[in-house]
């Protein structure tokens, strides 16, 4: 529970997500050419424990729809629903960065 209590404590997040694309081999004549291709976000923001549980609940069917959108997963029983925590993050910055090389690309 200690990332709860941080965030009771304060609330200002941030967290980055990285999307590998390729990676790129160095050569014998230059091994220093090696690199590793990606795009990236940053974001910052406030982080709040959901209290509602309406809020909570559409959070969770929301990750439900992204994960297994065919559906088939029922409904979150109550007592599931007393146990587990919801984090909201709004976001405040967001920026983002990518490294798509000059090199020759080969598959991961």
């Amino acid at each position: 529970m200690l990332k709860i209590d941080d965030i009771r404590r304060g609330n200002r997040v941030c967290f980055e997500v990285d999307q590998p694309i390729a990676y790129v081999k160095g050569t014998e004549a230059d091994p220093c050419n090696a690199e590793y291709l990606y795009r990236s976000v940053i974001i910052k923001g406030r982080a709040y424990i959901v209290e509602n549980p309406d809020e909570r609940l559409l959070g969770l069917k929301s990750l439900m729809e992204k994960y297994q959108p065919e559906g088939g997963y029922g409904d979150f029983t109550e007592e599931k629903l007393n146990i587990t925590g919801v984090v909201r993050i709004d976001i405040e910055e967001m920026v983002g960065k990518e490294d798509l090389g000059k090199g020759q690309i080969t598959n991961q």
